[in-house]
């Protein structure tokens, strides 16, 4: 099973310090890790590379990177039992939960799920305000851990872990243990589900992250504010193409330090001029349902 697979991949033999990591996507059979025994100073290497030698996904080359990339810093103070027992604590606590939670088989089916790939790009989007493309998840992730000390990797980690469950309480409400603490959020993250919100989850999780724990109830408004702007948008059925690159635009403008949130939403939607991303005033939705009669 998986966690008995777990044990066996950490004893990877010692020649594959020598590979790079992007090189790694040979085909690797179960039966090859079991004979590997605690004498072997390896790095990472999972589960997802598969039996068939498919083309890896950017989030297991990220993975892999990572973890190899934390266990060189760590073995400058542990022995190499202890270094793989704690990187095995790492992956176990932080990592793999999130594989679990965006890696299903539901989830890589289905194009309008959230993935694990979908993630780290959404994920970044947010930390870098960057337009992070799909193919450049592994060098834009990847080359920050490059500078990290061990602690620093670490808490690089447990902060991507965070996220994860942040897009994971967008993504499924009824599922989410933030939203069983919080009816009041699963009630309004459930509406928004109503919706295509595929485009504004970054949003909804910078949000969430400046002003939830300070501001709740603001918190709770600027998801109105977002309800009522896809609403508008739909019944005049306007078209939202170009929003991907309006909410990138106006990430970087939430601060935090708003003094109303859910006010300074609405005065950037509204101030917008562009024909496909504008908030539809009243009168626009009173037409609207007029031609529906």
């Amino acid at each position: 099973n998986e966690s008995e697979l777990m044990d066996c991949i950490i004893k990877l033999c010692n020649e594959f310090d020598k590979v790079e990591p992007l090189s790694i996507t040979n085909t690797m059979e179960d039966d090859y890790f079991n004979d590997l025994d605690n004498n072997d100073d390896p790095y990472l290497i999972f589960q997802s590379l598969n039996a068939k030698g498919d083309k890896l996904q950017q989030s297991d080359l990220c993975k892999n990177y990572i973890f190899m990339k934390i266990r060189e810093k760590n073995q400058k103070y542990l022995d190499v039992n202890d270094v793989n027992k704690e990187q095995l604590d790492i992956y176990n606590n932080y990592w793999k939960p999130l594989e679990e939670i965006f890696n299903s088989p539901s989830n890589i089916s289905n194009s309008k799920v959230m993935n694990m790939d979908m993630f780290l790009q959404n994920y970044l989007r947010i930390t870098t305000t960057d337009k992070i493309q799909g193919t450049k998840i592994y060098l834009n992730l990847t080359k920050e851990f490059d500078n990290f000390d061990y602690e620093a990797s670490i808490n690089k980690i447990k902060e991507i872990h965070k996220y994860g469950q942040l897009f994971h309480m967008i993504e499924d409400p009824e599922r989410s243990a933030l939203c069983r603490e919080d009816p009041k959020l699963k009630l309004l993250l459930k509406r928004l589900k109503d919706f295509d919100t595929s485009s504004i989850r970054p949003l909804i999780v910078k949000l969430y992250i400046l002003f939830y724990e300070n501001k709740t109830d603001s918190f709770y408004n600027c998801l109105s504010v977002i309800e009522s702007y896809i609403a508008r948008q739909k019944i005049i059925n306007m078209s939202n193409t170009t929003l991907n690159r309006f909410i990138l635009i106006y990430l970087p403008k939430l601060k935090g330090n708003e003094e109303s949130p859910d006010e300074f939403l609405k005065s950037i939607f509204l101030k917008t001029e562009s024909e496909t991303d504008k908030w539809p005033d009243d009168e626009q939705v009173i037409d609207a349902f007029k031609k529906l009669t």
